[in-house]
């Protein structure tokens, strides 16, 4: 981890420099691999080694080139330098590829070390700091810290932003087909099924954005697969030539997988909208959303402001967390405590929610009919037009508040097995604050107050 007489020179404009850290002072590490394999779990525990003497946790980051081409044997090294010299010069934290199951070793030994999953992207002006570690297959090895020199270079800029290729990847694809039968949709999935079986991994999504091209809309047979995986695809398309095989022969069966669908196109279709309540919230919610588009960030921003306003907290810290970088299980669930927390939990699943309808409108989904469970019924009237999105974020950090007030002063409820005329009655007979809250059916009505007036309607 420090600076190596080099074999060899590579010229780089100044864009980075070659230089001398303590291991330390690193943001992140160039290295082999963050998963299971025994080679990983060596290199993790020869890293934390040359770190020894610190208690920070979660200082430093690890990524790997392998893990995107697998190993370079005699060019071990050089890939992951090229890596290393665009992301301090762009100033990016890269991400490790296709890691779902992180070596025990980060639990363990190499606390100081976190594997970056979610990647990110530092202020132009900041200075990144990378060490590059690579053992060659009977080759060269690789051992060279670096720092940022230059400003960013336009000659590595990307033509989608960092910050959108940061949440480019997804566990599935979607893959649509249409025809004019159902014996010529079968032959076109032969013919996917013959070209997937060749396929890399990487070009699924080729794939999936392919026959979403050429999709028509006058033709009357529709098919959806959806795979995440070459194999998946395969055994799906299989599944849908059964599905086909059945309709020949006079048979319908119920698709059990929610994987594939198979109906005749709709030129007409119905969507509802259907907003969730308290309960619902997730760390990192919308995050994919935020990070992709300016709008969901500037939405973002202003509900944070709109909330301080109020004398509320900003929700976004809450919601959108390093998840890579916590420091064990238990920081992880005080993050989940924490959003929970009513005050903030309400107002972050509005502004969620208002996130996702968005989303949806600009791909031109418009619901013809809305509901909200609970909270989110506040977020139904808002889709209606019944008030804007500062109103509903207001109302939301208010019911918040409201609801998580101390248990001597907060008010009850109760459910009263009546129809709506009788709990007025019921209503008119006593004295406190007392009201209709709900009613859940005809023969159901719910009733919310000070605790004296509900006990006195009961």
């Amino acid at each position: 981890m420090v600076k190596p007489n080099l074999p060899f020179v590579v010229s780089t404009k100044r864009a980075c420099r070659l230089a001398s850290y303590s291991p330390q002072e690193l943001d992140f590490i160039e290295g082999h691999g963050t998963g299971i394999p025994v080679g990983d779990r060596a290199e993790l525990k020869g890293i934390t080694l040359a770190m020894d003497g610190t208690e920070k946790k979660r200082f430093c980051g690890i990524t790997s080139l392998k893990s995107i081409v697998g190993h370079t044997k005699a060019a071990a090294g050089i890939g992951g330098f090229m890596k290393a010299v665009m992301a301090v010069n762009r100033r990016v934290l890269p991400p490790t590829a296709g890691c779902k199951e992180p070596n025990e070793v980060f639990e363990s030994t190499a606390t100081c070390l976190y594997p970056i999953l979610q990647g990110e992207c530092r202020h132009p002006t900041e200075i990144l700091r990378a060490g590059v570690s690579a053992m060659g297959f009977g080759g060269s090895n690789c051992h060279v810290t670096l720092e940022s020199g230059d400003a960013p270079s336009p000659g590595l800029e990307p033509v989608l932003s960092e910050r959108e290729l940061l949440v480019s990847h997804q566990d599935t694809e979607l893959f649509p087909f249409s025809a004019d039968s159902p014996e010529n949709l079968q032959q076109r999935v032969e013919e996917i099924k013959a070209i997937a079986a060749g396929l890399s991994v990487g070009e699924l999504v080729d794939l999936a954005a392919d026959l979403t091209g050429k999709l028509d809309a006058d033709l009357p047979i529709r098919a959806t697969v959806i795979a995440g995986t070459l194999d998946e695809l395969v055994e799906h398309l299989q599944l849908l030539e059964q599905m086909l095989d059945d309709i020949a022969v006079g048979e319908t069966k119920v698709n059990l997988h929610q994987t594939v669908w198979l109906s005749r196109a709709r030129t007409q279709c119905r969507v509802g909208f259907l907003f969730p309540g308290q309960g619902s919230q997730r760390l990192n919610m919308t995050r994919v959303l935020v990070e992709r588009y300016s709008w969901a960030r500037e939405l973002v921003q202003q509900a944070d402001s709109w909330l301080q306003a109020l004398g509320s907290q900003p929700v976004s810290p809450y919601i959108y967390r390093p998840l890579d970088r916590a420091a064990d299980g238990e920081q992880l669930q005080e993050w989940k405590k924490e959003l929970a927390q009513t005050e903030i939990a309400q107002p972050a699943i509005c502004l969620a929610s208002l996130i996702w309808m968005g989303y949806l409108q600009k791909l031109g989904v418009e619901p013809v009919a809305v509901g909200g469970h609970s909270l989110g019924e506040l977020t139904a009237f808002y889709a209606t037009g019944a008030f804007d999105e500062k109103a509903l974020l207001g109302l939301a950090a208010v019911r918040g508040k409201a609801m998580s007030a101390p248990t001597e002063t907060a008010g009850v409820m109760a459910s009263l097995g009546c129809s709506r005329q009788q709990a007025e009655e019921l209503l008119a007979r006593v004295k406190g604050d007392v009201a209709i809250a709900n009613i859940n059916s005809p023969t159901q009505v719910v009733i919310s107050g000070s605790r004296e007036g509900v006990e006195a309607v009961v």
